[in-house]
């Protein structure tokens, strides 16, 4: 066979692959194309970042803990502040003392059946050693705390749903190019399949290839399943598409080989961002500094001083406490005048502790340890965080160079590829040869993709850990 025939055929082999693989009949027992229809997840990175946020449980419950604790702090202010009540009291006794002056006077009653008693109640306290006064700034620390708290776990979701969003990518690429390997190995296997009923190509070449394309339809269907957890991933995490089927999913961009072998029908049809998009979108993460301020930390900080207005709390109980308390009362009746009287009443109450068994000593010295503890791991956190800042930053230069350098081995690898099959079909090469220039064309483009998806982890772990803007 001569050379321009056998191109020809290879032509005629792709142009049949492709125009077969467009009509799912001949993967669903003859159904025609127009009736299955597979879904479209159509998901952009920042729609998926901001439904993982917007529809976060954990979020939304660290910010009520935030809120709560805000509350707290309020109730905390509250007892820095006099109190003003109604007090109130109804009594009714079936007996009252008399007092029998002479058998010949009625008895006098020294009260009434009735007794009653209203009135506004004023009590403040004046003086309590700080501890009040402590205990509400670190209510105020503790709410700012978890308000950090809250923000730490917000960056993590964002971080969470960027890394599943571009684990699909990578998933969505993989299968991509495996199903283009597929439809290579196929159209490779028709052509020596001719050949070989022509007598020039021998049976060892034939099942080599069998072989090959075997692998790939394999290969095809880890890539599907692959694909079809980070989907599940994403869209649990995103709280998005959760009622349709990601069993068996292709890529938007995928044809997928009609050949036996490659899974069953689509049933759902993944369009993400392009990978390109991605990296330009996250490039700015890679200029921005270090956040010594970051909510992680900025949480250890303030825990510790809440710890420490603890401290100062409990120290206040070794001071006096001073209360004032005054009152303006409607009594009835007056002892044992049957009468409505207006008492007035104002009193100072002062309480000195003498001994309180060791409590308030120890109760100081464990705030005063708490915050120490809060305080090495937030200088312990900062450090570890750090570094992994440090490392992100040079794990993303580095990808960088191996981004322009994979560009070139993909090229390479293909003009290779392309080079050694048409020796082939020249009859000057081994078939073997074609085999290994077709693997290392679809590794050189495997690792290219996970190069690019690589990258966007480390921007992603960058902008986690960077200054906001």
């Amino acid at each position: 066979m001569k050379r321009s025939q056998a191109i020809s055929l290879i032509l005629l082999a792709c142009a049949a692959g492709l125009a077969t693989a467009e009509t799912p009949a001949t993967m669903t027992g003859g159904r025609p194309p127009d009736v299955w229809r597979p879904p479209q997840l159509a998901l952009g990175l920042d729609q998926a970042v901001r439904a993982s946020l917007d529809n976060s449980e954990q979020l939304r419950s660290y910010r009520s803990a935030a809120e709560a604790a805000e509350a707290q702090a309020l109730v905390q202010r509250g007892f820095l502040m006099p109190h003003l009540s109604i007090d109130g009291s109804y009594r009714y006794v079936t007996e009252v003392p008399e007092l029998a002056v002479s058998p010949n006077i009625a008895p006098i009653a020294f009260t009434t059946h009735n007794s009653y008693s209203i009135g506004p109640d004023l009590t403040w306290t004046a003086f309590s050693g700080g501890t009040l006064v402590e205990s509400w700034r670190s209510a105020q620390a503790n709410a700012r705390a978890q308000a950090r708290q809250a923000d730490a776990i917000r960056r993590q979701i964002r971080l969470a749903a960027r890394l599943a969003y571009f684990q699909a990518q990578l998933a969505a690429a993989q299968v991509r190019l495996y199903a283009e390997s597929c439809r290579v190995e196929s159209a490779q296997y028709h052509d020596i399949q001719v050949r070989y009923k022509d007598g020039n190509a021998a049976r060892v070449d034939l099942i080599s290839e069998e072989q090959d394309l075997l692998l790939r339809q394999r290969q095809l269907l880890q890539a599907r399943t692959n694909l079809a957890a980070a989907v599940r991933d994403l869209t649990s995490l995103a709280h998005l598409f959760e009622g349709l089927d990601p069993s068996w999913p292709t890529d938007s961009e995928t044809l997928l080989p009609v050949s036996g072998g490659t899974g069953p029908l689509a049933t759902l049809v993944v369009a993400l961002d392009q990978v390109t998009d991605s990296i330009g979108k996250m490039d700015r993460a890679g200029q921005a500094d270090f956040d010594v301020h970051q909510p992680q930390l900025q949480f250890l900080a303030d825990l510790a001083e809440a710890a420490r207005h603890s401290a100062k709390s409990f120290e206040g109980g070794h001071w006096p406490t001073l209360s004032v308390l005054a009152s303006i009362m409607q009594e009835y009746p007056n002892g044992p005048i049957i009468e409505t009287i207006n008492q007035k009443t104002f009193g100072v109450n002062l309480s000195f502790p003498l001994f309180a068994g060791g409590s308030t000593v120890n109760a100081v010295r464990s705030a005063q340890s708490q915050a120490q503890s809060d305080e090495e791991k937030r200088q312990q956190t900062a450090r570890d965080l750090l570094d992994s800042w440090k490392k992100a930053h040079d794990q993303a230069a580095s990808l960088r160079l191996q981004q322009a350098l994979n560009r070139r081995s993909v090229d390479k690898a293909a003009e290779v590829a392309r080079l050694r099959y048409e020796a082939y079909l020249a009859g000057q090469g081994r078939f073997l040869d074609v085999e290994d220039a077709n693997l290392k064309v679809l590794q050189a483009k495997i690792d290219a993709a996970a190069t690019d998806v690589n990258l966007l982890v480390q921007l992603a772990n960058l902008e986690s850990l960077s200054k906001e803007n």
